[in-house]
């Protein structure tokens, strides 16, 4: 399943690699943001919505996911609850997709919740854009990061510094503790059976301090039933 799961993100321009860089890009285009432009934090959690849906309704992946992006970085608890309840696949007498069909039998194995006493189907994803000052990040808002990194829902931050995103797991003392895209390796086949997943994993993360980071970010939080929702929104509150 693990090797399953890096493939989806592939950097090759593949039906098996839904979310990979090629997918992303062209999601964009339909954006206004072309081939070599820089992609904000907001525009990149909408194209990843967008290739989640694609890739649930073309059946790429079982329909075990859904992507809520907040609005001015208000979570309306219904919505979410109205989100995880419908199908995106095309067939609509069926909650879930053929899963006979799907490119990564394996993954069907991954449950979320007791749907004999919700309709609740899905895990979520809610990403929430937030701008957090004018041309730098508002101190103030440090705490209440390093509190949302807290929580045990917490997937991260998509943010970084000017011009050069990373992505926030943690922080220590004064800074965030972040993993840098940038950091360039050796392409990975990922369509071949035995490739390797060495270069998956960071042994070295990088450190940024609050004072640099750029007041556009998007957090992220996972929730895999609605029982881990309601939790999140209590914690939250």
């Amino acid at each position: 399943m693990y090797k399953d799961i890096i493939r989806l993100f592939g950097d090759i321009p593949h039906v098996k690699c839904p979310f990979g860089i090629h997918k992303i890009v062209e999601l964009g285009t339909l954006h206004g943001i072309r081939p070599g432009d820089f992609f904000g934090p907001v525009s990149a959690a909408h194209c990843l919505k967008e290739a989640v849906q694609i890739a649930i309704e073309a059946k790429q992946i079982p329909e075990l996911l859904r992507i809520y992006i907040s609005q001015d970085a208000i979570i309306y608890r219904q919505d979410v609850i109205d989100l995880c309840s419908t199908s995106l696949s095309n067939d609509n007498n069926n909650s879930n997709l053929n899963r006979k069909n799907t490119l990564y039998p394996s993954l069907d194995s991954v449950t979320t919740t007791d749907t004999n006493s919700s309709r609740w189907s899905t895990s979520v994803l809610i990403l929430v854009p937030l701008r957090l000052g004018l041309n730098e990040l508002d101190l103030v808002y440090e705490y209440f990061l390093k509190e949302a990194l807290q929580l045990p829902q917490t997937v991260g931050i998509i943010g970084g510094s000017p011009r050069h995103a990373v992505y926030i797991v943690g922080y220590q003392d004064d800074s965030f503790i972040d993993l840098d895209p940038h950091f360039i390796q050796s392409t990975v086949n990922v369509l071949d059976n035995t490739f390797d997943t060495s270069s998956y994993s960071c042994s070295s993360p990088k450190k940024l301090s609050t004072k640099k980071m750029d007041p556009s970010c998007t957090l992220g939080f996972y929730c895999r039933d609605k029982a881990d929702f309601e939790m999140f929104c209590a914690q939250v509150n």
